[in-house]
């Protein structure tokens, strides 16, 4: 989220937010979890049917990479109220629900 905020609100001046994280599949293998990792949008269909088909009994971990470029959305900016919310460039332009139709929806 740092880096984002330094994208979106600092003109992608960049301090202190170099990221790297474990390859979270060995990870989970080392402690006996079975992993699964998903590396594009393509496979995501087939990478969620196999995390959602694996026994509920038994831990299980999808790891989904990402562009380090890519951004969090929603996302409410500093200063702002909770319904003043940022969208993904991409949903920005669909019609968006009223506040109180979002609400029913988010929590029913």
């Amino acid at each position: 989220m740092v880096l984002q905020w330094q994208d979106l609100f600092y003109e992608a001046r960049y301090s202190h937010t170099r990221m790297s994280n474990p390859n979270f599949v060995m990870l989970a293998n080392a402690m006996g979890v079975h992993a699964i990792r998903c590396t594009s949008a393509e496979e995501l269909p087939a990478k969620m049917k196999e995390f959602l088909e694996y026994p509920t009994d038994k831990p299980v971990v999808l790891e989904c990479m990402v562009s380090k470029t890519e951004h969090v959305y929603p996302m409410v900016a500093a200063g702002k109220a909770l319904d003043e919310y940022v969208l993904h460039p991409k949903l920005r332009d669909l019609p968006q629900l009223d506040a109180e139709a979002n609400s029913q929806t988010a929590w029913s």
